[in-house]
């Protein structure tokens, strides 16, 4: 049975997991649409990094729930989890933020 605790640390992750595949998305989509060579090199980083971050957290979850069903692995502890993972987080949902602003601009 997964605690309050494993809720947070899932519910982080699935937020990271998240923000990142729709970063992945807009910045595939802007590369696309982009005129210069500069800004298709960069929105094409910034895809491949926020997919990576996308996959990584995929991992990172079934990783965690595993470790609470007890396999042969040492469960980690929530709290050090949370922090761990904390800059991922705030990384992807501010860039996120700043995506649906500019959407919202237009």
């Amino acid at each position: 049975m997964l605690s309050i605790d494993d809720g947070l640390v899932l519910a982080q992750d699935s937020a990271t997991m998240a923000c990142a595949g729709g970063n992945a998305a807009y910045f595939a989509f802007y590369l696309r649409r982009s005129v210069t060579l500069v800004r298709r090199v960069s929105a094409a980083i910034l895809a491949t990094v926020n997919l990576g971050i996308f996959v990584e957290r995929i991992y990172s979850i079934d990783l965690y729930l595993a470790s609470q069903d007890g396999l042969d692995f040492p469960s980690p502890e929530p709290a050090s989890w949370l922090l761990a993972h904390l800059l991922l987080f705030l990384g992807t949902a501010a860039t996120t933020a700043l995506i649906v602003r500019q959407l919202l601009h237009r």
